[in-house]
């Protein structure tokens, strides 16, 4: 199956590929899919979606960042966690009527591409495949919960920081910055303040040197040890 000749259809195809829930089907399974699939473009900061409405699409980030969020009940945004191309939101509510709990927005100008759940429960029966890679996505998202918790609870705001750096550093040993630092704190469960000290500390170390939004990492060995 070829695209070419229409940007549009290609790049809703790419979109498909990216997906570890469709990227195991042929090029014409993901072409039917395809046929069901809407795009839709979010401005920096727009709201995708807010809690207590009733949605049960399936989003997939096709270009930019989306964050994902909870709201204390004295208002205090916790971010839960960040979605890059290729990630999806939305799965939680395909079988089920509850209403959202969580915030969906647009971190930067971004593409998604959506798929009405009605329409793709029909494919799920076609391509049950599609339920097992949706089940086995929702269980590595719990564990990765439950590790965050877990961090949070015992491991220091050093050592919490240093493994975000590990899991976000390029072969160069750079780590590009791609959201507001209040995100990533909140992320990690801490202040902005304490990021920001962590930070200054470990660049005061010689560990690591700040350079807009970079951080170059000097001494890998004290990371990785």
């Amino acid at each position: 199956m070829t695209c070419q000749h229409d940007n549009f259809m290609c790049e809703d195809q790419n979109c498909i590929s990216l997906v570890p829930i469709f990227n195991f089907l042929s090029n014409e399974e993901m072409a039917e899919i395809q046929k069901i699939v809407k795009k839709k473009t979010y401005v920096k900061g727009e709201m995708i979606f807010l809690a207590g409405e009733e949605n049960n699409n399936l989003y997939v980030v096709h270009q930019g960042l989306v964050k994902i969020t909870k709201y204390s009940n004295d208002g205090k945004e916790q971010v839960l966690r960040i979605l890059r191309p290729g990630d999806f939101l939305g799965e939680h509510n395909l079988f089920s009527n509850k209403s959202l709990d969580i915030n969906a927005q647009a971190v930067h100008n971004s593409k998604l591409c959506v798929i009405e759940g009605s329409k793709l429960k029909e494919l799920i029966l076609k391509y049950p495949e599609i339920a097992f890679k949706i089940l086995e996505e929702i269980s590595y998202r719990l564990a990765k919960a439950e590790e965050l918790l877990k961090n949070i609870a015992i491991e220091s705001a050093e050592k919490r920081v240093i493994d975000l750096l590990i899991s976000l550093c390029d072969e160069n040993n750079v780590v590009t910055l791609d959201m507001k630092k209040k995100d990533i704190a909140s992320m990690l469960g801490m202040s902005a303040e304490t990021l920001s000290r962590t930070l200054s500390n470990l660049e005061k170390n010689n560990i690591i040197r700040q350079s807009k939004n970079k951080i170059i990492i000097l001494d890998e060995n004290y990371l990785f040890s």
